[in-house]
């Protein structure tokens, strides 16, 4: 008898562990999904010509829902959003992100780290992207709470296009 109870308290435990587990992986590809759709948004952008009032209103429109509000306000007040539509303009050419993986870091169930790498191409560069995006959830959607990444090569890219610009007469 004691070994039938022992069996059903085992099995019991273990079926629970089973749900707790796919429930976080349910969370995390979730969260996955929300992150990368977060970066080709950021990112991409097809070639422009210069960036306008409309332009940076569609970006906004797009990335908004995708982010926790304090980091939307942030980002639109940094312009971080329109780095993508930058490198498109001052480079003549589609941005593109490519190789976007994701890899869990700290999960809990409302918050989760990723770290990511991917890659970004750009005219004749292709750039190797790294960094930690961190999630929240809010009402049943991850958004994406900050995103830090090595945005130094998209700046040196944009400066270097800058420079080369204004040198042309």
């Amino acid at each position: 008898m004691m070994k039938k109870s022992r069996l059903i308290m085992i099995a019991a435990l273990l079926t629970m562990l089973f749900l707790i587990s796919a429930c976080a992986n349910s969370n995390v590809s979730s969260a996955v999904e929300a992150a990368e759709k977060y970066k080709l948004a950021e990112l991409e952008s097809p070639q422009i010509h210069e960036i306008t009032e409309q332009t940076l209103s569609e970006k906004y429109e797009v990335m908004e829902p995708l982010s926790t509000q304090s980091f939307y306000e942030r980002s639109v007040s940094t312009r971080v959003f329109i780095r993508g539509s930058q490198l498109a303009q001052l480079k003549e050419s589609e941005v593109r992100l490519s190789n976007l993986e994701f890899t869990e870091r700290n999960v809990a169930d409302t918050q989760i780290e990723l770290n990511y790498t991917g890659t970004v191409s750009v005219a004749d560069e292709t750039l190797d992207l790294e960094g930690t995006i961190y999630m929240l959830k809010e009402d049943d959607d991850w958004r994406v709470n900050n995103d830090i990444y090595n945005t130094e090569i998209v700046y040196d890219i944009i400066d270097a296009a800058m420079i080369n610009k204004n040198k042309t007469p």
